[in-house]
């Protein structure tokens, strides 16, 4: 049998070592367990902001779970990920396992960075702090991260009932990404995941992805980290004085607003919300959304084209005060007769297939483990294999491993 030299990706300390038999337990004894890494953003203001999590369920569970789980109402949760409300009985809507599911979070500045401060977690019997960073949250957080949050000085004391405050990585910067608004979604990179492909999924460039998180070379991106992706979102122009004045949606997104009665939606195409009644089935009994002195509500619009133009009469929602859904006629000329904002179908989530991330290309590729590389010959196939120690690893896993790739060599 001929033992050819292969490379063990792992960590930035991992060592090179060579296949003989009798190195295997030595080499093992070098591979580094480093602790997996995520973006930090300086801060040094008490102002806080919206920010996202995208969170991989472990195990199927219904919405309403999830929403609990992370200290979200349910709508809220709803809206952020695309998702039709007028289903029937939504609440009880299954995800199932490996989906992915964005968690919206308020994002502060605690202790010179930021930080999520939204969810708090309420310990259980038999929790421990690892397994609530590691399982319960889907290692979006240390269980270090954990216990400094909550000035836990021992973190195998931990107390039923005890209320944990999950300190989520998160970033504002100003809401601005290449001067243009932004949301910021903190993403755990998945085994298999790349620089190019991370950058690819949520359109950017991988020179950007890596600027942006300070990655200095695509092989220092491994599982477990957390990396920030920007996503564009739509701002708002409503009235001072409403009560929901300043509202910014994310794109692929929608907010419900105005007391359950308008929806405002946003996508890439967009710069601004674009603002609808909301289901009839959530908002109940909701003042008039009627534009006044017109036959539109808001949302709606009436071309009126000439020879060389267009005149477009629309009617815009301008936020809620008081009760009342404020809104007002835009009437614009224009060179063609626009049709209505174009948005993203709603997203569906079919029981036991996964479905692509959220905030995704509609089009991305869903992800599959590449195949490894396999040359054959006459007198039978050769493989040049590389294998990916995982931070879990224990040595002696690893060495476990390394027979079973020697029995598949042999």
């Amino acid at each position: 049998m001929k033992f050819e030299h292969r490379s063990i990706v792992g960590s930035p300390m991992l060592r090179v070592c060579t296949w003989p038999l009798m190195l295997a337990i030595y080499c093992a004894s070098y591979v580094n367990l480093g602790a997996a890494k995520s973006f930090i953003e300086p801060c040094a203001t008490a102002d806080s902001c919206s920010a996202l999590v995208s969170y991989r369920l472990s195990s199927e569970m219904k919405i309403k779970d999830i929403a609990l789980l992370f200290s979200v109402d349910t709508i809220t949760l709803f809206g952020t990920n695309n998702i039709d409300l007028s289903l029937p009985d939504p609440e009880n809507l299954i995800i199932a396992e490996n989906e992915t599911i964005v968690i919206p979070i308020s994002c502060a500045c605690i202790n010179g960075i930021r930080r999520g401060n939204s969810t708090i977690y309420v310990v259980k019997s038999g929790d421990t702090l690892s397994a609530i960073a590691s399982t319960t949250f889907g290692g979006l957080v240390s269980y270090q991260q954990v216990a400094d949050a909550n000035q836990i000085t021992d973190p195998n004391k931990i107390t039923v009932g005890q209320q944990l405050v999950i300190p989520f990585p998160c970033a504002c910067h100003n809401a601005l990404y290449n001067n243009r608004p932004a949301i910021f979604l903190s993403y755990l990179v998945q085994p298999g995941d790349s620089v190019d492909q991370i950058a690819a999924n949520f359109s950017l460039t991988s020179a950007n992805l890596m600027d942006l998180n300070n990655i200095n070379s695509s092989s220092n991106l491994f599982a477990g980290d957390v990396v920030e992706i920007p996503v564009h979102a739509c701002t708002s122009s409503f009235k001072r004085s409403a009560a929901d004045y300043g509202l910014f949606v994310a794109s692929g997104s929608y907010v419900i607003t105005a007391q359950h009665c308008v929806q405002c939606s946003c996508s890439d195409s967009l710069q601004e919300v674009y603002c609808t009644p909301a289901p009839a089935t959530l908002s109940g009994s909701c003042p008039s959304s009627a534009c006044y002195g017109s036959n539109l509500t808001i949302g709606q619009l009436n071309s009126n084209p000439s020879f060389e133009s267009c005149t477009v009469t629309s009617c815009v929602y301008d936020g809620f005060k008081r009760k009342s859904i404020l809104s007002s006629l835009q009437v614009t000329t224009q060179g063609s007769c626009p049709a209505l904002p174009s948005l993203l179908p709603y997203r569906t989530f079919p029981m036991g297939v996964a479905s692509s991330p959220a905030y995704a290309p509609v089009n991305a590729v869903p992800y599959a483990p590449p195949a490894i590389p396999t040359t054959g010959g006459a007198s039978g196939p050769t493989s040049s294999v590389t294998l990916t120690v995982d931070a879990s690893l224990t040595p002696t896993t690893f060495v476990l491993l390394y027979f079973a790739f020697l029995l598949r060599l042999s």
